[in-house]
Protein backbone atom coordinates (compact mmCIF):
# COMPACT_ATOMS: atom_id res chain seq x y z
CA UNK A 1 0.00 0.00 0.00
CA UNK A 2 1.36 3.51 -0.75
CA UNK A 3 0.42 6.59 1.37
CA UNK A 4 0.19 9.60 -0.43
CA UNK A 5 1.60 12.91 0.63
CA UNK A 6 -0.69 15.25 2.73
CA UNK A 7 0.29 17.89 0.47
CA UNK A 8 -0.34 15.54 -2.59
CA UNK A 9 -3.52 15.25 -1.23
CA UNK A 10 -3.94 19.06 -0.42
CA UNK A 11 -3.07 19.40 -4.42
CA UNK A 12 -5.62 16.70 -5.68
CA UNK A 13 -8.38 18.33 -3.51
CA UNK A 14 -8.07 21.84 -5.14
CA UNK A 15 -7.74 20.06 -8.59
CA UNK A 16 -11.40 18.35 -7.71
CA UNK A 17 -12.64 21.69 -6.18
CA UNK A 18 -11.60 23.30 -9.83
CA UNK A 19 -13.09 20.60 -11.99
CA UNK A 20 -16.51 20.74 -10.20
CA UNK A 21 -16.46 24.70 -10.12
CA UNK A 22 -15.67 24.96 -13.90
CA UNK A 23 -18.45 21.94 -14.78
CA UNK A 24 -21.02 23.39 -12.62
CA UNK A 25 -20.19 27.15 -14.49
CA UNK A 26 -20.65 25.84 -17.64
CA UNK A 27 -23.64 23.83 -17.14
CA UNK A 28 -24.95 26.49 -15.54
CA UNK A 29 -27.86 25.24 -12.87
CA UNK A 30 -26.32 22.06 -13.01
CA UNK A 31 -27.86 20.56 -15.67
CA UNK A 32 -31.13 21.40 -13.66
CA UNK A 33 -31.11 18.85 -11.32
CA UNK A 34 -33.55 18.83 -8.10
CA UNK A 35 -31.83 18.30 -4.65
CA UNK A 36 -33.84 15.30 -4.25
CA UNK A 37 -31.83 13.90 -7.07
CA UNK A 38 -28.64 14.28 -5.32
CA UNK A 39 -26.73 11.86 -3.51
CA UNK A 40 -26.42 12.57 0.64
CA UNK A 41 -22.84 14.06 1.39
CA UNK A 42 -21.99 10.91 3.46
CA UNK A 43 -22.47 8.55 0.42
CA UNK A 44 -20.91 11.09 -1.45
CA UNK A 45 -17.24 11.64 1.08
CA UNK A 46 -17.79 7.63 1.62
CA UNK A 47 -17.47 6.87 -2.21
CA UNK A 48 -14.61 9.52 -2.59
CA UNK A 49 -12.73 8.72 -0.01
CA UNK A 50 -13.12 4.37 -1.20
CA UNK A 51 -12.62 5.56 -4.74
CA UNK A 52 -8.79 7.33 -3.54
CA UNK A 53 -8.35 4.59 -1.26
CA UNK A 54 -8.36 1.80 -3.71
CA UNK A 55 -6.76 4.40 -6.20
CA UNK A 56 -3.90 4.46 -3.67
CA UNK A 57 -3.97 0.89 -2.79
CA UNK A 58 -2.35 0.14 -6.66
CA UNK A 59 0.95 0.62 -7.86
CA UNK A 60 0.37 3.17 -10.44
CA UNK A 61 -1.74 5.27 -8.14
CA UNK A 62 -4.79 4.65 -10.42
CA UNK A 63 -8.00 3.49 -9.66
CA UNK A 64 -9.32 0.20 -12.37
CA UNK A 65 -12.30 -0.05 -13.88
CA UNK A 66 -14.09 -3.15 -11.62
CA UNK A 67 -12.83 -1.32 -8.24
CA UNK A 68 -14.41 1.41 -9.28
CA UNK A 69 -17.56 -0.08 -10.30
CA UNK A 70 -17.13 -2.25 -6.63
CA UNK A 71 -16.97 1.03 -4.41
CA UNK A 72 -19.65 2.24 -6.29
CA UNK A 73 -22.45 -0.79 -5.93
CA UNK A 74 -20.93 -0.66 -2.06
CA UNK A 75 -22.38 2.61 -1.78
CA UNK A 76 -24.98 1.83 -3.95
CA UNK A 77 -24.37 5.20 -6.41
CA UNK A 78 -23.03 5.70 -10.08
CA UNK A 79 -20.19 7.98 -11.12
CA UNK A 80 -23.28 9.91 -12.64
CA UNK A 81 -24.32 10.43 -8.79
CA UNK A 82 -20.73 11.55 -8.23
CA UNK A 83 -20.17 14.29 -10.68
CA UNK A 84 -24.45 15.52 -10.09
CA UNK A 85 -23.45 15.84 -6.68
CA UNK A 86 -19.86 17.94 -7.02
CA UNK A 87 -21.91 19.83 -9.94
CA UNK A 88 -25.23 20.75 -7.62
CA UNK A 89 -23.05 21.83 -4.96
CA UNK A 90 -20.26 23.58 -7.13
CA UNK A 91 -21.20 26.97 -6.32
CA UNK A 92 -21.45 26.79 -2.22
CA UNK A 93 -17.72 27.10 -1.92
CA UNK A 94 -18.20 26.82 1.85
CA UNK A 95 -19.96 23.48 2.03
CA UNK A 96 -17.69 21.97 -0.58
CA UNK A 97 -15.20 22.94 1.11
CA UNK A 98 -16.11 21.62 4.83
CA UNK A 99 -16.82 18.05 2.02
CA UNK A 100 -13.10 17.69 0.88
CA UNK A 101 -12.13 19.05 4.60
CA UNK A 102 -13.57 16.00 5.63
CA UNK A 103 -12.25 13.54 2.89
CA UNK A 104 -8.80 15.15 3.49
CA UNK A 105 -9.15 14.09 7.16
CA UNK A 106 -10.55 10.71 6.52
CA UNK A 107 -8.32 10.01 4.27
CA UNK A 108 -5.14 10.32 6.24
CA UNK A 109 -6.59 8.62 9.17
CA UNK A 110 -6.85 5.72 6.69
CA UNK A 111 -3.27 6.62 5.56
CA UNK A 112 -2.30 6.82 9.57
CA UNK A 113 -4.54 3.17 9.96
CA UNK A 114 -2.17 1.84 7.49
CA UNK A 115 1.22 2.76 8.88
Amino acid sequence: MHAIPLRASRAWTFLSIGVAVCLSACQGDAAGLDEAEIIEREVFVAVYVDLRAAALATDEGEITDKARAEVLARHGASETDVLNFAEYHAEDLPFMRQVWDEIEVLLEARRLGMD
